[in-house]
């Protein structure tokens, strides 16, 4: 059997969309989502030599069922935390997946009712993905340029790239 797929990440809506064809012997695809052990980024900066010894680990994520969303709610030592919540959605031929994530940097948002609402928003709506190809389209148009140097506009399109799918208004800048 075979299993196509096509996932993206939304560029007008805070969530991922993957969908899943199977045929032959895989014919009922399915996904697993695996919450890997929340790290401080502290403990991970090679750079900083000096890590406290006695820094205590974040608690294990738990798993919930709310509203037929699977939730893993992440609490954080800083008191904080993230909720990473996903909906399987049965259709024709496929199974799509939506994935979203809620964020509270400092204990003062619900990052289980963002994670939701995000994936109300984008299950909800029909048209995202040609709204996430216009994005894209406009980005390119107002983005573009043709170099003498096919090498360095090689390089400058693989910028444009990351840069368009790092950044939203609104939300917080990348580094350099």
């Amino acid at each position: 059997g075979e299993i196509d797929f096509t996932a993206y990440v939304s560029a007008v809506k805070e969530a991922i969309v993957i969908d899943l064809k199977g045929s032959g012997s895989e014919k009922n695809p399915s996904l697993q989502f695996m919450p890997a052990v929340s790290i401080s980024p502290r403990m991970l900066q090679g750079h900083i030599k000096e890590k406290p010894e006695n820094f205590p680990p974040n608690p294990p994520a738990e798993k919930l069922n709310v509203d037929g969303y699977t939730i893993y709610h992440q609490k954080l030592v800083n008191g904080g935390g993230y909720a990473t919540a996903y909906k399987t959605l049965p259709e024709k031929d496929n199974l799509k997946t939506i994935v979203s994530i809620g964020y509270d940097e400092y204990n003062n948002k619900d990052e289980l009712g963002e994670a939701k609402a995000n994936l109300n928003a984008i299950q909800n709506d029909k048209t995202d993905f040609a709204k996430h190809e216009k994005w894209w389209r406009d980005y390119y148009q107002k983005s573009f340029v043709s170099l003498p140097d096919k090498r360095m506009e090689t390089f400058y399109w693989a910028q444009i790239y990351k840069f368009g799918s790092l950044t939203r208004p609104g939300k917080p800048m990348i580094d350099l």
